[in-house]
């Protein structure tokens, strides 16, 4: 097959996007099916790409046109709609939503008839649709819902988001399919020790780790609340570790809020980590939490797994795996719960969260590597090009 993945970006900027982009094209690269990648230019695109990826695969980013939220670029938009290019391909698939890019995918797919897939990567779950909600509707009025429609199927993540997707008002075909991870990516961690010299606040300390955007969606204020109540009462010796780029200047206000709570001592805000930086992070991590209001399937939760590291998490990460395989603590977004979850977590002993770190690692690599994920994806595009029967991930219109 002739694939192309357009995104915004396929950097740093482009958040939890970029590792699946490339995760799922160079699977499919391995797999012998000729990939081409777009997206816009990013100031870290050399340096944040895969570094062992086959120069054989296609890679093109296209400078911005225009308002830089827009994500418009009138050569990326040119692009799709050459024959060479839109025109050459047999499936376009589109990552992310509300921006332009939808706009020029909506233009290729009507050009071309080509078949296509749209994966929001949770842009239409309920909480996230509140956040600038006035431009949301009035880009869905223009763009959006007519792109959404027109698609040959809509990938979701997990079931709540096949549900979000549902609720927006899309009826066509819906399918389910996890994120993937390379489990070897993780197999060679750095020293953990590496982190305390780094950062002086970790040493002799154990590590709760947050990773991932500091954004009021993240639920990083009730985790402040929740390590207030059972820091100061038997858990001294553990600090949280806080990583992440900062979204409306939210980075500053938690700071804010951990001075006022006197938690000061007992919080460190590292900025973002990328790289052997964020590595080290994960090697020194006894635990790691991710207390979100909204998810779809947090990329960060399996890089935790894949690094043996128990989990506290909220039900809105949509991984309820987590608890039944015994790989963590599942619980709600709210200070009570997530007390309750941290000070389980806390309270363990070594050897019970090694097991349980064990048993994530053991279900990461069983089923979301790469090469399974590719595999079902693939035969989904199979069956959109009427070469298949209905995948069982496949939700009917």
């Amino acid at each position: 097959m002739r694939i192309i993945h357009a995104t915004n970006s396929l950097a740093r900027s482009g958040g939890g996007l970029p590792p699946v982009v490339w995760g799922l094209a160079l699977q499919q690269h391995a797999a012998r099916h000729h990939v081409r990648v777009m997206g816009l230019e990013d100031p870290h695109d050399r340096k944040d790409w895969p570094a062992d990826r086959d120069p054989g695969m296609e890679v093109k980013t296209f400078p911005r046109t225009g308002p830089a939220k827009a994500a418009f670029s009138r050569g990326l938009h040119a692009a799709l709609l050459d024959r060479s290019v839109g025109g050459d391909a047999d499936v376009l698939h589109q990552h992310g939503l509300w921006t332009m890019l939808s706009h020029s995918v909506h233009r290729c797919r009507k050009r071309w008839r080509l078949p296509s897939v749209i994966t929001p990567h949770g842009m239409l779950d309920e909480p996230r649709l509140k956040v600038s909600k006035w431009k949301k509707r009035l880009f869905a009025l223009v763009w959006e819902r007519r792109n959404l429609r027109s698609a040959s199927c809509i990938h979701a993540l997990c079931d709540a988001e096949a549900e979000s997707i549902r609720r927006f008002g899309i009826d066509v075909p819906v399918f389910v399919i996890p994120n993937g991870i390379n489990v070897e990516d993780y197999a060679d961690l750095p020293d953990g020790t590496q982190f305390a010299r780094r950062f002086a606040g970790c040493k002799d300390r154990r590590v709760v780790l947050y990773l991932g955007r500091i954004h009021p969606l993240k639920g990083l204020s009730p985790l402040l609340d929740a390590w207030k109540r059972i820091a100061s009462k038997r858990h001294n010796d553990w600090i949280l570790a806080v990583a992440g780029i900062s979204q409306l200047g939210f980075e500053e206000e938690m700071k804010q809020k951990a001075l006022a709570t006197g938690l000061q001592d007992r919080v460190l805000f590292t900025g973002p980590l990328y790289g052997r930086a964020k590595l080290e992070a994960f090697s020194a991590a006894s635990v790691f939490v991710l207390p979100s209001f909204s998810e779809g399937f947090a990329i960060t939760v399996l890089e935790a797994m894949a690094c043996k590291i128990p989990l506290v998490i909220t039900r809105q990460c949509n991984f309820p795996r987590v608890a039944t395989e015994g790989a963590g603590w599942v619980g709600r977004p709210n200070a009570d719960s997530l007390a309750e979850l941290l000070d389980a977590a806390l309270s363990s002993s070594e050897w019970e969260l090694k097991m349980v770190g064990r048993r994530g690692y053991d279900l990461v690599r069983r089923e979301y590597a790469w090469e399974q994920v590719g595999r079902r994806m693939l035969d989904v595009y199979q069956w959109m090009l009427g070469g298949g029967s209905m995948p069982a991930c496949l939700r009917a219109a």
